[in-house]
């Protein structure tokens, strides 16, 4: 399966995202060999895991959609690591330095809105997002 490899902030976990939509009901199994090596250069602790997609969902209204260009720009330059719409029915985005803008879920907004440094707060500086709840 082609996927993009990554780690989180701190390199402590690995991040496989597929490049193509998993299909139904197909098991597939996660390898990571004692080749691959953590920040420091030491080896990984082999490890395999394996899951079952489930059945297939109804197909995504394609007019909901975001591109990375259909943006303004983020906040001081930081770039743009995750998109959500909230519970509130704003539009969510993280930055790559820790900080959130929330604003009106409306495309070329993300930069835009309430500019949430909590995050940045807590960890005394800048504080990689990879991914909104």
């Amino acid at each position: 399966m082609p996927a993009v490899v990554n780690t989180s902030g701190g390199g402590d976990s690995i991040i496989l995202t597929p490049t193509a939509t998993l299909a139904p009901n197909t098991q597939y199994t996660f390898v990571v060999t004692a080749a691959v090596a953590d920040t420091t250069g030491s080896s990984i602790v082999p490890y395999q895991m394996s899951f079952t997609t489930g059945a297939a969902v109804a197909q995504v209204d394609p007019a909901v959609n975001f591109r990375q260009d259909e943006f303004s720009p983020p906040p001081t330059g930081a770039n743009f690591t995750d998109v959500k719409i909230g519970p509130d029915g704003k539009l969510y985005a993280s930055t790559e330095d820790g900080r959130i803008s929330a604003g009106p879920s409306t495309r070329r907004n993300a930069g835009n809105g309430q500019i949430i440094t909590s995050i940045q707060t807590f960890n005394n500086g800048k504080r990689l997002i990879t991914a909104l709840p």
